[in-house]
């Protein structure tokens, strides 16, 4: 009987072992939001300063003084309110190019439109919102 007992205890021991070393691996989680990295300046922490990452979706100045190939331009987004300037037709005598000065981004919301073959001068003023062309060289920005 007494062999019975030992055995008992050392079983319940083993178990109570086994049960305090899996619970000291499961942490619950840390919901308390942490600091920052520190920094060492002098021997004393300090918190480390904010780094500010800015992303733009407005192209370079260069881009948004040019209009080249067929398409709709966003004003502030594809190009900048001003004078522009294109040599004509990209298909040379017999072809047209088209230019339409747009209230929205929908091209068939035209203030102004125009076919030319030969050279052209349009102003994109405060009313336009975009410009849409096709068939020309590239719009070049002459002016503000």
């Amino acid at each position: 009987m007494r062999n019975w007992v030992f055995g008992v205890s050392a079983g319940m021991v083993i178990l109570l072992v086994g049960i305090a070393i899996g619970s000291a691996g499961a942490k619950a989680p840390n919901t308390t939001p942490r600091a920052g990295p520190t920094v060492t300046v002098s021997g004393a922490a300090q918190p480390a300063p904010a780094v500010t990452v800015t992303v733009s979706a407005k192209p370079k100045a260069s881009a948004m003084s040019t209009m080249s190939g067929d398409g709709v331009f966003v004003v502030g987004m594809d190009i900048r309110r001003g004078t522009y300037h294109t040599t004509g037709a990209t298909g040379g005598s017999g072809g047209d190019c088209y230019y339409a000065l747009l209230s929205s981004t929908n091209t068939s919301d035209i203030i102004d439109n125009n076919n030319v073959t030969g050279p052209a001068t349009i102003t994109v003023g405060p009313g336009v919102k975009a410009v849409d062309t096709s068939g020309c060289n590239t719009w070049h920005r002459i002016g503000g």
